[in-house]
């Protein structure tokens, strides 16, 4: 069922959506939160899109409005380049210096080259009126009357002259943009990458990264001949910059709901700590906003999930690593402090290492158990499949290097000790936690996956760094109420 509130639904407008093809995707838990207005300026397009409403790509969008309109900087006429390949065609022309790139994409398990020389052809041309999305607004001529959180940019190198007239809209409404970037011409006259970033950093936007990014080679090689080409074109990531929120003097119920939007677009694209960033900003106004808006947010599956996030980085057994500081060598003369680098490093190290190798198999074990594993793989004749299935599964998790030992036990290792000797610091370290629980109950699998890779190899050092360590200066920060060590 659609939510109809339009101030707490996330609006997503896309430019260039031939095909129903967005950059803002959200799992199944949200998607009746989410509206997206679709603009393209081909007309027979815009009509077969219409006709196709019930496709599988269109139906994952929940709520949806198609418009046949040609953004751009300001209302005027031009002629639309509908290319060979109709998903590059441009109000520019093709730049016939690009016709010589070759770009090698991935499909499913398929590899496969595509040449610019065939797929820039231009068939045909159309006469587009061109409106910016400012006016758009002003004219009353969007489905939905409230200002995009979300913009999206897939036009061929005509994306600074849509953003150009969509000032308003970046200032008073947009938190999340994808932009199509080129770093090598395609088309004629077009902008590069600089110019985008330039621009989305004066409109108050931090360039967040790449959602993806091709390279082209304008050589093409056989298959065996062939490692790294020149970054062609991508999808820039910009995500609003908070300060541009918290300096105005938003009515509070404004700022936390574009703050608790802007949490949730950020997490969306992995930029977790962002987006607990942004929530921090609305705790900050969360006693100022009025219980009506209060009881609306708690229908919102978006807000409960940001809630549920905030509550468990909130917990006090929270792990960081020291920081880095300044290394002696970087100091100024006449400097003499130390840095915590220069102080442990070279032990943690060490013991470390010392950790890991204890956590191992010996070489000759591990060997066993991968022909065990490859034997458990082919099924051996006369066995049980099913048992062996689950035999070689539980042997693949032993062999995985983010492993943990489930029969360690949960207590200090100590340098002075032999590893092999000592209880085993690993031992507490959870194979998931209850973020990524969180995390993989709403729907976010991937980012869960990514949490975890990245918590595995950072907690076990983490773990294996001496009371002393803990205790060695502010920069150290390790809460861990529940670790044995912190009482040492």
């Amino acid at each position: 069922m659609q939510n109809k509130d339009p101030m707490l639904k996330i609006v997503a407008h896309h430019v260039g959506a031939r095909g129903f093809g967005v950059s803002f995707n959200v799992p199944d838990a949200f998607r009746p939160e989410v509206a997206h207005v679709l603009y393209e300026a081909d007309a027979e397009c815009v009509e077969r899109m219409r006709r196709d409403a019930d496709s599988p790509l269109a139906q994952a969008l929940s709520e949806k409005y198609v418009l046949p309109y040609c953004l751009g900087r300001k209302r005027s006429s031009a002629s639309l380049n509908i290319t060979a390949n109709s998903y590059a065609s441009s109000l520019f022309p093709p730049d016939p210096g690009f016709y010589q790139y070759y770009c090698e994409i991935p499909i499913d398990t398929a590899i496969y080259d595509v040449a610019y020389r065939e797929m820039l052809e231009v068939s045909r041309k159309a006469d587009v009126e061109v409106h910016s999305l400012d006016e758009l607004f002003a004219e009353g001529k969007i489905p939905l009357a409230t200002l995009p959180d979300f913009l999206s940019l897939d036009t061929q190198g005509y994306e600074l002259e849509i953003l150009e007239g969509a000032k308003n809209a970046l200032s008073q409404g947009v938190l999340g943009i994808v932009s199509e970037v080129e770093m090598i011409p395609m088309y004629s006259g077009q902008p590069l990458l600089g110019d985008i970033l330039n621009f989305m950093t004066r409109q108050g936007f931090i360039f967040a990264g790449f959602t993806a990014i091709y390279e082209i080679s304008p050589h093409r090689a056989p298959i065996g001949f062939r490692a790294r080409a020149f970054p062609g074109f991508g999808d820039a990531l910009f995500l609003r910059d908070l300060a541009t929120l918290t300096g105005e003097r938003l009515p509070a119920d404004r700022l936390y709901v574009m703050a608790a939007k802007l949490a949730f677009i950020a997490v969306c694209f992995g930029h977790i700590e962002y987006g607990l960033k942004a929530m921090g900003a609305a705790r900050g106004v969360r006693d100022c906003v009025t219980p009506e808006l209060h009881s609306r947010l708690k229908t919102m599956k978006y807000v409960q999930f940001l809630e549920e996030m905030e509550r468990l980085v909130d917990r006090p057994d929270g792990v960081f690593p020291p920081l880095y500081a300044m290394p002696d060598e970087a100091r100024p003369a006449g400097d003499s402090r130390t840095s915590w680098y220069d102080k442990y490093h070279q032990a943690a190290l060490k013991h470390f290492n010392e950790v890991a190798a204890a956590a191992g198999s010996a070489p000759a074990a591990a060997d066993g158990l991968r022909r065990i594993a490859k034997a458990a793989a082919r099924r051996i004749p006369g066995a049980n499949s099913l048992r062996f299935s689950r035999f070689a599964r539980t042997v693949r998790r032993l062999l995985e290097p983010n492993a943990v030992s489930p029969e360690m036990p949960d207590t200090p290792a100590s340098i002075s000790s032999p590893a092999v000797l000592a209880p085993h610091p690993w031992a507490g370290i959870p194979q998931r936690t209850d973020f990524e629980k969180l995390l993989d109950d709403w729907g976010f699998t991937g980012l869960a996956r990514l949490v975890r890779q990245r918590r595995l190899v950072a907690e076990r050092y983490v773990r294996t760094l001496e009371p002393v360590m803990y205790r060695a200066g502010s920069e150290v920060h390790l809460p861990r109420s529940n670790d044995p060590r912190s009482q040492q």
